[in-house]
Order: structure tokens, then sequence, then C-alpha cells
């Protein structure tokens, strides 16, 4: 299974595109794939994984391919990959706290948040939502992140909104889908087995109340959530992205036709030469944020 730093190494390697490293405490780290242009706009990615594997390299050449396509368009954006910890070795809330430095660190480097975008696939967008959980109800054991300004854009690749499948909506999908119900609610019950009850809502998004997200218009300028529509994650995320958009008027929500878990990464992890409809749609939905 490996590593997330092996994984950014070996990646490296293999396309002869750099990374650099930063360390940012408590076992989190950065690592940077860096314009061809100097410039203050960030992607920070949080990896998918069930927060129990780390991140894959078709992820990596998936962030390569957005970042060359928006670098045609004359939009310059630096990649940093988050390397957050996982379970069994660290558990709930340390990914959190993990996120919560990276963007304390890219303030630091005079980097505002308005220049930030957030892209999470499954596991990674469920950390994105923690995060957003925490900007609005800050988390007991974890400091408070004071933001200079709002997040610029966050996008949510099949977001692991719902850990555990209590209303039988996932294993229709089994036939269709490259996960099944089974295995979501496998690493579900090892996610959250040590989680208080009170603490839930921050873990399992689609378990908060619905005014668990007001005020979040105010912390995050713009906001994309995508699923597949032949995906086990399917009518869970239909449902959280209702309640959801309520309480976000710059969201936007979108059912890929046909489409798989994090289906965008999966072609290139089979090395397809041609994107497909949703990683067209993400790039220019980028272009228009930067």
């Amino acid at each position: 299974m490996g590593t997330t730093d092996g994984t950014c190494a070996t990646w490296s390697k293999s396309t002869g595109i750099p990374i650099e490293t930063e360390e940012l405490g408590d076992e989190g780290r950065l690592h940077w794939v860096k314009s061809k242009q100097e410039t203050k706009k960030v992607i920070l990615y949080c990896h998918s994984g069930a927060f129990v594997i780390p991140v894959a390299a078709g992820a990596l050449s998936f962030l390569r391919h957005l970042q060359g396509q928006l670098e045609t368009q004359g939009k310059f954006v630096d990649i940093a990959i988050l390397r957050y910890s996982l379970v069994p070795e660290r558990e709930f809330p340390t990914p959190l706290k993990q996120l919560v430095l990276a963007i304390e660190h890219l303030m630091r480097k005079g980097i505002e948040p308005s220049d930030i975008s957030l892209i999470g696939d499954s596991a990674g967008g469920n950390l994105i939502l923690q995060l957003f959980s925490h900007l609005l109800h800050p988390h007991p054991f974890i400091p408070r992140l004071e933001l200079s300004s709002p997040i610029q854009a966050a996008y949510l690749m099949s977001p692991w909104v719902t850990l555990v499948d209590r209303r039988n909506n996932m294993s229709k999908y089994d036939i269709s889908d490259i996960l099944t119900a089974d295995a979501i609610n496998y690493w579900g019950n090892e996610v959250l087995k040590d989680v208080p009850e009170d603490q839930l809502s921050y873990v399992e998004p689609s378990s908060a109340p619905p005014t668990w997200w007001e005020g979040l218009n105010i912390l995050v300028d713009h906001i994309l959530i995508s699923v597949g529509g032949a995906e086990c994650l399917k009518d869970e995320t239909i449902l959280f992205a209702d309640t959801f958009k309520a309480y976000h008027k710059n969201s936007s929500f979108i059912v890929q036709t046909n489409g798989l878990h994090v289906d965008p990464m999966l072609n290139f992890v089979a090395a397809e030469t041609k994107p497909d409809n949703l990683t067209i749609i993400i790039v220019e939905w980028f272009s228009e944020m930067l």
C-alpha cells in the first residue's frame, strides 16, 4: 500500500516533475508541485482512501493535468498535497488538525485564504467538510483557525458524507461502482469506532443538523460538489447536497451520468489520454475561480 510520501517520490521520479516538501508539525507535510510561473495561487489537495490508504499516483496526475490546463489559459497555480496521518496509527481529529496546520502554514507564507482553493475526493472531501465544521464550530481539541479572508473555492469529488449505510442507500449500486457498500461500511466503522457521539457531526457530515452549515457563506466563496450517477455514495450525497446548498448560495452540484466513485481520477489511474466531460467541467470551473 505504501505511503503518501513514497507515492509522491515515485511519481516525481517517473514523470520528471519535481516535488518540494515542507514540514507542518504533528507529522503533517505538504508536497508541492510548483507552477511554471511564480504565483500566490494555491490548490491544497486532500486525498481519498477512507483515511486508511495513502494518496494514489493517479490523483497526482489528475492534479498536474488540471494545473497544466490552467497554464494554457494563463492561469498559474501551485499544487500542495497534504500528507495527513492515517488510521489506525492516528485517528480523528488528527487529519483535521494537520489540515488546519497546512492553512496556517500557507498564511504564514503570505498566501491569503482568498488565494487558496481546496480539492478533496472521497475521504479528502470529508476532511474539507471537517474543516468547514471546525471553522463554524471550533473543535475543542484543535486550535481555532482565524481566516484573514474567505477561502476562494472548494471542490468536493464524491465526498464521503455518510460513513455507514444506515438507510440502505448504497448496496443497489454495488453492481456498477468500483466500491461496494460492504467496503464503505467496514472502513466507516473503523473511522467512527473511537469518535465520541457529540463529535459525530465533524466526521460524518450527513449526520449534522441542517443548521450546522449556517454561516459557511462568509467563510468560503465558491463550492462545487460532484458525485457519480452509478456510485454507491450517490443517494447519500444528493441528500446531503440538498441540505448543504441551502446554506451556501454559491455552491453547485453535479451528478455525473454513469459516473463511478471519484471517476475523474480513474481516467488518470488508467492513463487515459482523453479527459472525461466532468474533468473538462472541473478545469473550466477552476479557470473561472482563479
